[in-house]
Parts: structure tokens; C-alpha cells; sequence
């Protein structure tokens, strides 16, 4: 092709028609050729270009998916040790409840004991002073009207038979319901710590609650 240009064939005389549309088709296809290898260079390294760039996108796109899983599973850790955390603390948060309902309960009963007794010696209290004192100064009363001899009948016999006089069986019990309230309050603590005793003089714990003082006070007055 060349050599055509530079019109060298002509100084040898010229091509002929079928020679020179020989060279001309030779030289197209040559064209032809070195076209297509351009585009398939072309084509290659487009596509190379285009399959590192998926490549680095997907290695991308991995890498920032690995650290985000890396970050989820890092939170989930650190979510899983706070519920644990709130999870001991609810525990102990109940047992501390508990501890404080059990100590709040036993409180309830020592204040409830506390009140039961201290109703009881009022009670008490009550029975010596408004009941059975009264009853001391009528025997008293009662000896020097009728010049009853000491030797003969003492206080302490007219209260051993007021103390077993006290009858506490039900219908006794229902009568004092309706006709001395003290002395109802006090027949129901009294069945409750001796609940066999038919009368006052077979509970010891009470008979000596109500009348030991008494007892005393009868010996002073003799």
C-alpha cells in the first residue's frame, strides 16, 4: 500500500485493473482488521474497566457490610449484657420487695402482738380498778358490819370465791356479752390461753393476772 501511494508501480509500467482492485481489496481488509482489534481492545478494556469496578463496588459493598455486621453484632452484645444487667437488677430489686414485705409483715405482727397486749393490761387495769378493788373495800365493809371474825372468813377467801364463781362456760360467756362487756372481753382472752377451764380459779396465768395484785392489797388490809 506503501508503495501505491508513492506511485512506485507507475515507473514500472502501472498495475492492472485486477491488480489494483486486489491491493485495494487487501488494503480494506487490512483496514478492517486493524478496526476490529481496535474495538476489541476497546471491548477488553471496557469490560475490564467495568468488571473492576463491579469488583471494587462488590469488595465495597462487602467491606462496609462486614463492619456494619461487625457494629450490629458489637450493639447485640453490648444490648445482651444490659438486659442481663436489668435482668439482675430486677432480681434483686424483687428479693429486696420480698425482703421488705417479710419485714414490713413481721412488723405488722409485732404491732399487732403489741397492741393485743396492751389492750390486755387495760383491760386489766381496768377490772382492778373499776371491778375488783371495789369488791375488796365491800368485803371490808361487809366484815365490820357484821363484826365477822378475821379467823373466821379473810378477803382472800371472799376473792378465792369470786375467782371461782367466774364461770366460763357459753352461756355464762353469752351473758356477760349482754350484761358486763369487761367482763366478756376478759372471759374470751381467758378461754383463749385456757380454753378446758370451766371457771376462772382452773387458769392460774389468769386468775394471777387479774387478782395477784389484789391478793396483795387483801393481805396489806388485814
Amino acid at each position: 500500500m506503501g508503495l501505491k501511494d508513492a506511485n512506485a508501480f507507475k515507473k514500472l509500467g502501472g498495475l492492472s485493473s485486477n491488480e489494483n482492485d486486489f491491493v485495494n481489496s487487501s488494503v480494506a481488509w487490512r483496514d478492517q482488521q486493524e478496526r476490529q482489534q481496535k474495538k476489541r481492545r476497546r471491548n477488553t478494556i471496557l469490560s475490564l474497566s467495568i468488571f473492576s469496578a463491579i469488583a471494587l463496588a462488590l469488595g465495597s459493598w462487602g467491606w462496609f457490610s462486614s463492619v456494619e455486621a461487625t457494629k450490629n453484632l458489637e450493639l447485640a452484645n453490648a444490648n445482651e449484657q444490659e438486659a442481663e444487667e436489668n435482668a439482675q437488677e430486677a432480681r434483686k430489686n424483687a428479693q429486696e420487695a420480698r425482703r421488705n414485705a417479710q419485714e414490713a409483715e413481721e412488723q405488722k405482727k409485732v404491732a399487732e402482738q403489741s397492741a393485743a397486749e396492751a389492750k390486755e393490761q387495760a383491760l386489766i387495769a381496768e377490772f382492778q380498778t373499776e371491778q375488783a378493788v371495789s369488791y375488796i373495800k365491800q368485803i371490808e365493809s361487809f366484815f365490820k358490819e357484821h363484826n365477822i371474825p378475821r379467823e373466821g372468813l379473810t378477803l382472800e377467801d371472799g376473792l378465792l370465791e369470786q375467782i371461782y364463781g367466774w364461770i366460763l362456760t357459753e352461756d355464762h360467756v353469752e351473758s356477760y356479752k349482754k350484761n358486763d362487756p369487761l367482763m366478756s372481753e376478759l372471759t374470751q382472752l381467758i378461754k383463749r390461753d385456757c380454753p378446758n377451764a370451766i371457771t376462772l380459779g382452773e387458769c392460774k396465768e389468769w386468775s394471777s393476772k387479774l387478782y395477784g395484785d389484789i391478793l396483795k392489797t387483801a393481805d396489806e388490809i388485814e
